[in-house]
């Protein structure tokens, strides 16, 4: 244990490789932040067209302008095809005539048409945001009707049925305040948070910011290897396990105060309600990180120059940290990444039941082969 020791009395007094090791937890914190506060201040233009005219429509119209992060130009048709050719709104809708007509006889079809263009981004949001609008409408419309007709039916014919519809659609339609009677808490990615956490925001992932930089740290503090490759190395293999014990003692302490960083950020992401914690995914955080370790140690002993393993480090932190979804969806993009992207090792903080436990396996398997592919590069030099 000798070795073990050294190496973390070593990284303890040198400044640069303690700085690195919880380099982790600042940049979390800080671009995790910096990420949420710009999707607070993001907003979706959307231009309307209004050929009905009528209070129905004037209505869908004010229910969509309350939505935060939508700004709603009112526009013709004229207007609305410039703005969507100038890309200054995301997309138009176009509000046809005899929209309440339609409504009204429960006929929600083809009521709404919806204009994008190539560089729309946001086009699904926000056409379940305007079908859920037209959904809690046409469904008190529908109660409503109903309320009427079996009253008529039971009573006899109304004289003042205008007035028990009008009653029966304003009950009907304050059972979506504050928020309607059935609703459907869900998580995307990785994010398994509470309402408090979505209330925040939904897509920036703190889990998934740490796991890339924990890998580019890894990465760094691995350098050791390369430097001592030619050198250290061929003398310590001669020695019985010597090899073995040395980079096992070595990388050892690197694990030992990378686990340390891993309890301080478990620890705010606890405190400042940034994840869902629970000991699985501190566990699964101490298996990435030993994912992480053994693909930095593999990776230095095909190096000899610092440089190249730098660049080649910070190419490969970035493709898998893409791939993986540590900064955003990429199953968003294409169908192919999306199955991509589930075999990734950031895609083991997601719980999906027997599947998660499938993937530590494999990744436990997958550095247990980095490391004897490391001992065995290691002994091939002269």
């Amino acid at each position: 244990m000798g070795i073990f020791f050294q190496k973390l009395k070593q990284l303890i007094f040198h400044p640069s490789s303690l700085l690195f090791i919880f380099f982790p937890i600042a940049a979390t914190i800080f671009f995790g932040f910096l990420f949420e506060k710009q999707q607070q201040d993001l907003v979706v233009p959307i231009a309307i067209i209004d050929e009905d005219r009528t209070d129905v429509s004037k209505k869908i119209i004010a229910e969509i302008q309350k939505e935060r992060r939508i700004v709603v130009h009112h526009a013709s048709t004229e207007q609305a095809k410039r703005l969507l050719l100038r890309n200054e709104v995301d997309s138009v809708f176009y509000i046809k005539k005899h929209f309440k007509e339609r409504l009204s006889n429960e006929k929600r079809e083809e009521t709404i048409e919806l204009w994008t263009s190539p560089s729309s981004v946001a086009t699904g949001v926000v056409k379940e945001l305007v079908a859920s609008k037209i959904t809690r409408m046409t469904t008190a419309i529908k109660a409503s009707n109903r309320v009427v007709e079996l009253t008529e039916k039971k009573l006899g014919k109304l004289s003042n049925s205008k007035q028990l519809w009008e009653e029966s659609y304003e009950y009907n339609d304050q059972q979506w305040e504050p928020e309607p009677l059935m609703t459907i808490n869900f998580t995307q990615g990785e994010n398994n948070v509470g309402k408090k956490r979505m209330e925040k925001t939904a897509a920036t992932s703190y889990i998934g910011l740490w796991s890339f930089f924990t890998m580019l740290a890894c990465f760094y503090i691995s350098d050791w290897i390369v430097k001592e490759k030619n050198h250290i190395f061929p003398r310590v293999k001669t020695m019985s396990n010597g090899l073995v014990h040395y980079l096992l003692q070595r990388t050892g302490a690197i694990f030992f105060l990378h686990l340390f960083q891993i309890v301080i950020i478990y620890s705010l992401f606890a405190y400042f309600q940034m994840e869902q914690v629970n000991i699985a995914l501190f566990l699964l955080m101490i298996i990435y990180l030993i994912f992480c370790l053994s693909l930095s140690v593999g990776l230095a002993t095909l190096f000899s120059h610092l440089g190249s393993y730098y660049l080649t480090g910070l190419i490969l932190a970035f493709l898998i940290g893409i791939v993986g979804g540590s900064f955003f969806s990429v199953g968003e993009l294409a169908h192919w990444l999306k199955n991509v992207s589930s075999w990734m090792p950031q895609q083991l903080f997601r719980n999906d039941g027997l599947l998660s436990e499938f993937k530590v396996s494999l990744l436990m398997l997958a550095s247990l082969f980095l490391w004897v592919f490391a001992i065995w590069r290691l002994k091939r030099i002269r």
